[in-house]
């Protein structure tokens, strides 16, 4: 059977022992994967659940950038400001 996960993934369900077949691959029940930066998915009797990687609170009044190959934003650290006298 195919059925429709969390965040949209399709995945083709094997009852019988419990694991997933997801985009073309098979997982074995309880087994977790990341698909792309930010997603989590795992395999539960037979299902495929995706959720979104959960990112810790961010501590900074600032302005807040995600670094490239991240999923979570961290504080953007302003170049400092030097002063040479004249």
């Amino acid at each position: 059977t195919v059925a429709e996960g969390v965040g949209g993934f399709e995945a083709e369900n094997q009852i019988a022992d419990r694991s997933c077949v997801h985009q073309g691959l098979l997982r074995q029940n309880g087994e977790e994967w990341a698909e792309g930066l930010c997603t989590i998915c795992r395999c539960e009797s037979g299902d495929v659940n995706c959720r979104q990687k959960e990112c810790p609170p961010i501590l900074c009044s600032g302005p807040t950038r995600i670094p490239l190959g991240e999923c979570c934003p961290i504080c953007e650290v302003p170049e400092p400001v030097v002063v040479v006298p004249v």
